[in-house]
Order: C-alpha cells, then structure tokens, then sequence
C-alpha cells in the first residue's frame, strides 16, 4: 500500500515520520542548495529526503545524503552513502542522536554523520577517521569534507531566525557601517 505519509522501519516496527517546521526546513534547503552547486561535477551525488538508507533490516529517511555509489536505483533505497545529515527536531532528538547514528555508523562506506540543531547554532560532526567522536561548529565555523566540500556554518543558518543569528547578522552590519 502507498501511502503519502513517510515511514521508517526500524527493527521490525513501523514509525511515521515527525512534520518538519520552518527552521528544519530552512536548515535542509540551505544545505541542498550548497551541497548540489558544490558538487555538480563531483563524482558524489546529494539525495534529499526521499532516498532511504538501508541499515541490515531497518530502513531510515536522512534529510540529506552523499553518496558515491555511481549504480543506479530506481527504489529509492541505498546502503552507501559517505555523508548523512540529520536536523534534529525535538520529537525525534533522541532517535537521530543515538539509535540512528548508532546503526548508520554500521555502514562500511560512512565516512561523517552530521546532526543539526534547528532551535540553536550547533553542527555536530563525527567522522570515521576521528573515531566517530563529536566536533561542534558555530557561527563563523568552516567544515570541511574529504569529498570537495566545504560547508559555511552561517550558510547552513541563512534565514533560520534564531537570537544568535539575529545578533550575528546585527554585529556584521555595525562593522560593515562603521568602516
């Protein structure tokens, strides 16, 4: 049966998908739009929302993937991706920070798990080659990715209208006045 609803399966049960708001929704487009115009002649390709990771039995939607495998999938399903990015929203924080990483961290081919705040600046990112440990990235913080990419965390926050970003943007304008 299809359904318009987005599901996840995971170990055997059926979840429905929280609706995201407008800081969540923000936060991906932003990370879509930069991600594709960074690596529109990269051999890496982003997927957003519709493309399932398959993780043995379970089945989970990212907000964004990247992934290298260069087969072609017309089921919308991979169990390849390099890069997942997760915005975390509060009705499903302690999933995506615990169960989900826990199993993409499974896949042979992940090399970064990156989980967003959306109620407050904070990038968390946790690669493979560090041991999976956490590094934070604010405003004013570059990330950088093995596969050409180069995330500005300013960027990733463009119209998100948090107090933080507010004051920051305030802050550039005072100095760009005052020169």
């Amino acid at each position: 049966m299809l359904s318009d609803i987005k599901h996840e399966l995971i170990d055997g049960e059926v979840y429905v998908m929280s609706e995201a708001g407008s800081h969540h929704n923000r936060i991906v487009s932003n990370l879509s739009r930069d991600i594709g115009n960074q690596l529109k002649s990269a051999t890496c390709e982003p997927f957003i929302a519709d493309m399932k990771v398959q993780v043995k039995e379970n089945y989970y939607y990212p907000d964004i993937i990247i992934d290298c495998n260069h087969e072609e999938n017309d089921f919308g399903v991979t169990d390849t991706p390099v890069i997942i990015f997760e915005v975390l929203l509060r009705s499903t924080r302690k999933n995506d920070q615990v169960l989900k990483r826990q199993e993409y961290q499974q896949l042979n081919s992940l090399q970064y798990c990156v989980v967003i705040e959306q109620d407050v600046v904070d990038v968390e990112v946790c690669s493979r080659s560090n041991g999976w440990q956490s590094e934070h990235y604010f405003l004013d913080d570059e990330i950088h990715f093995e596969v050409g990419l180069t995330l500005d965390v300013v960027e990733i926050c463009h119209r998100v209208k948090l107090e933080e970003v507010v004051k920051y943007h305030e802050e550039i304008a005072l100095d760009i006045d005052s020169t």
